[in-house]
């Protein structure tokens, strides 16, 4: 449902002549506003699973600082 839909028939009617071009932006703009969070979703999961990427190599990586360390001491 778009945020169009959630208008009253009073409020359109109050706009006179300007309803349908009104109503058509509304209706782009909540498309719009669907694609942006859709995509603000993956981007979110993206950022997500780089972390836990990150968290990944840096826990494999410490044994191997820690023998580095030991070795040079």
């Amino acid at each position: 449902m778009t945020m169009s839909h959630h208008l009253t028939d009073d409020f359109w009617e109050s706009l006179g002549p300007f309803v349908p071009f009104l109503h058509e932006l509304f209706h782009n703009q909540a498309q719009q506003l669907v694609q942006l969070q859709m995509a603000n979703s993956a981007l979110e999961d993206c950022a997500l699973e780089a972390q836990s990427n990150t968290m990944d190599a840096a826990t494999k990586a410490m044994p191997s600082i820690a023998q580095a360390i030991f070795v040079k001491v």
